[in-house]
């Protein structure tokens, strides 16, 4: 069981049209937040940077907080590392960054 998180979008209201939401992470019980790794986003730091200028929701599409999610991910701390415990060619694009936060390069839900 687990919930992801992602970056709210908004629908244009001269189209209509919905861009994809940007997927944050996911949170699964007994294991620490996993990130999603992007072009722009390798770090802890950076997602933290970003989150603080965006609205965030979980997979319910239910608002949460930065100061929440933050909480979310610091509270998961110590669990299960993704990279750690994670192998084999279908996890190939996991690392940890400086920080020590798992992030998966992969789609993933």
């Amino acid at each position: 069981m687990g919930t992801n998180y992602y970056v709210k979008s908004e629908t244009c209201e001269s189209c209509g049209h919905k861009p994809e939401q940007l997927h944050i992470g996911k949170l699964s019980a007994g294991w620490e937040f996993v990130f999603q790794a992007t072009e722009k986003f390798k770090s802890f730091e950076q997602w933290c940077d970003h989150l603080k200028t965006v609205d965030i929701v979980n997979e319910y599409d239910e608002i949460v907080t930065y100061v929440e999610l933050v909480r979310i991910m610091q509270n998961s701390s110590g669990k299960k590392n993704h990279h750690d415990f994670c192998v084999g060619e279908q996890f190939a694009g996991t690392f940890k960054d400086v920080d020590g936060w798992a992030f998966n390069e992969s789609e993933f839900s």
